[in-house]
């Protein structure tokens, strides 16, 4: 009887091992496009979303990012990040709550290994003049919230690359009925931005209705706190483990 002849050394970096959907860290993505709003959130509902062993400062911000990546390892795609702020160790960080876009690549290696709970969804950003106005829906149709930035002053670029530190809890179940979790860990990255352009802006956020499935509006916006435009090329390494849960 023949035996087959696909052995780990033969593996690819991801699934499926003969193809792989994803390469290895680090990923470099070249001239993205960010709209970024911080705001103000209910303190209790930042809480309830924020993992034990993370503390919250005060005010309660979360962080919501509408990205445009035109070059990836994966090709390009838009995507829509909501995190709140927090600290590790006494150091600040942004925990990942949700994250929706439009690439299959990047959902399977961002959930796999970064711990990025990344879902399929319609990200759209768009511009006008100075205006840039975003939204994402999921499904096509429902809206789960909406970003307008307006451009003011033209910020100085850092002189050196700009760390983007991040945690993020990754799950993977487990394969038999009744079993814990595979895998059940607090992940740092630290992702690391080369600013070519920066813009102060005002910005607005709005919300659609409820949505159990992909509760955005659970964390309101009580108040923006700031806004900013920005265009860098990223590197996206391989994380860190903080704690295993």
């Amino acid at each position: 009887m023949a035996r087959g002849q696909l052995t780990r050394e033969r593996f690819g970096f991801s699934m499926p091992v003969d193809a792989p959907l994803y390469p290895a860290p680090p990923w470099h993505y070249s001239d993205a496009e960010f709209l970024t709003l911080a705001y103000e959130t209910d303190p209790e509902a930042a809480r309830a979303a924020l993992p034990a062993g993370l503390e919250l400062p005060s005010p309660a911000t979360v962080r919501l990012v509408f990205a445009r990546y035109p070059s990836s390892p994966v090709g390009p795609y838009n995507e829509a990040i909501q995190s709140i702020e927090c600290r590790w160790e006494g150091e600040s960080r942004g925990f990942i709550a949700r994250i929706l876009l439009d690439n299959d690549g990047a959902i399977a290696g961002g959930r796999e290994v970064w711990g990025y709970p990344k879902k399929h969804a319609y990200v759209e950003l768009s511009r006008r003049g100075d205006t840039f106005s975003a939204a994402v829906e999921r499904p096509r149709g429902h809206l789960l919230s909406a970003l307008r930035l307006t451009l003011g002053q033209r910020l100085p670029n850092p002189e050196s690359p700009v760390p983007s530190p991040s945690v993020n809890l990754r799950l993977i179940p487990g394969t038999e009925a009744g079993a814990a979790p595979s895998v059940c860990e607090l992940l740092e990255v630290m992702t690391t931005l080369t600013v070519k352009e920066a813009w102060s802006a005002a910005g607005s956020v709005g919300f659609g209705p409820p949505s159990e499935a992909d509760p955005w509006s659970a964390l309101p916006a009580r108040q923006v706190l700031s806004a900013a435009y920005t265009v860098a090329d990223l590197e996206l390494p391989y994380g860190r483990v903080l704690k295993r849960l």
